[in-house]
């Protein structure tokens, strides 16, 4: 809000292929100006996984910068990962 965004929002065309595939959660609004949107109230990744695995990324990140400093480091990533320098397996 304070840098004027109150909400994000799915436009019809994105909304339909989100639901069909079951990867957002949204609720109706309507704008002042009598516009209506959905905003979007949750993000939902392949198989029910969420956003909140970016908080686990972020941990094994700080971990693995702290490591570095230590020892010799090697990431094995064997599925989905997100991150910075993550390559997909």
């Amino acid at each position: 809000p304070l840098s004027g965004m109150q909400f994000l929002y799915v436009d019809d065309t994105d909304l339909d292929l989100f639901r069909k595939h079951g990867m957002c959660v949204t609720e109706p609004v309507t704008l002042p100006d009598g516009t209506k949107r959905e905003k979007l109230t949750a993000v939902i990744g392949p198989d029910g996984i969420g956003v909140e695995n970016l908080r686990g990324s972020g941990m094994i990140a700080g971990t693995t910068c702290r490591a570095y400093e230590e020892t010799f480091t090697l990431t094995f990533v064997s599925g989905t990962s997100v991150g910075v320098g993550a390559v997909p397996g």
